[in-house]
């Protein structure tokens, strides 16, 4: 990942959950799961069984997890298991994005940052870790134009920098 938005050559911008209204960052971002795979094999190339009677079907030969249901929800296609969507699923998601209002922001789960890829805002500030390279660090000063948050995402309306619309 180049943390550069190569249409327009901004700099994604990351600041720390800390340095913002952290309460309306969860209440506005949506959860991402990582999609449903095979508790046995960890293969996410799934058959959408939904229901499927496994008496009366070609999958009746499978190796079954132990339920009280007659029905899958998927079959592995790798090691032939079937097995319902709460084995495929994770209770935990890996990580959170926000996409209104012409942002896109993402957060990792095990990352307290927030890297904001598109924004209609921009503001000049100064290069991130290692941990980001290219990317803006939206806390330290600097000359490099790199996408923002408005001052909307801030605990009194005080974003730490001065920013302007993008045309």
């Amino acid at each position: 990942m180049y943390n550069i938005d190569l249409e327009n050559n901004v700099r994604f911008g990351v600041i720390s959950l800390n340095d913002i209204d952290s309460q309306e960052w969860y209440e506005m971002a949506e959860p991402v799961y990582p999609p449903n795979s095979c508790p046995k094999c960890s293969n996410d190339r799934l058959l959408d069984l939904m229901h499927t009677d496994l008496f009366d079907s070609p999958y009746s030969a499978w190796n079954c997890e132990k339920n009280d249901f007659d029905y899958a929800d998927y079959g592995c296609e790798d090691c032939e298991y079937l097995f319902s969507e709460e084995s495929s699923s994770a209770s935990e998601p890996y990580g959170w994005l926000y996409e209104e209002n012409g942002y896109k922001i993402t957060q990792d789960r095990d990352d307290s940052d927030l890297f904001i890829v598109k924004s209609p805002f921009a503001t000049f500030r100064g290069l991130c870790s290692p941990c980001a390279p290219n990317a803006g660090h939206l806390m330290s000063e600097g000359s490099y134009l790199t996408y923002c948050l408005d001052k909307l995402w801030f605990i009194d309306s005080k974003p730490p920098y001065e920013y302007h619309k993008l045309s």
